[in-house]
């Protein structure tokens, strides 16, 4: 069986994987939609203002969406800023990350 070495290799068709990356900008756009909910808030806070770097944080998320922490974390202060971010439409928008539609196998 072929292994990788490292893991540059799967990275790189991780991020190729459309369906990876929209999945990913999910995990985001809730962790965004939960500082609006009373109960959500300050686990979501906690977790939007984290400076880890180890796979499925903030950082590791925006890092592979190519995505400005910086910008994201400052938008998310704010109630206009975290509309911004999701598009006026709470369910609708993916920073950017395409969404995914199957071909039609006819």
């Amino acid at each position: 069986m072929y292994q990788t070495q490292h893991d540059f290799e799967e990275d790189k068709i991780l991020r190729a994987n459309t369906s990876y990356r929209a999945l990913w900008a999910s995990v985001l756009l809730q962790a965004i939609r939960d500082v609006d909910d009373k109960e959500e808030r300050y686990e979501a806070l906690n977790y939007l203002h984290s400076f880890s770097e180890k796979e499925r944080s903030f950082n590791w998320i925006c890092d592979m969406l190519d995505l400005d922490t910086e910008r994201i974390r400052t938008l998310t202060l704010t109630h206009t800023g975290r509309r911004k971010l999701l598009g006026g439409n709470v369910g609708n928008r993916t920073l950017g990350v395409k969404r995914y539609k199957p071909q039609d196998t006819k």
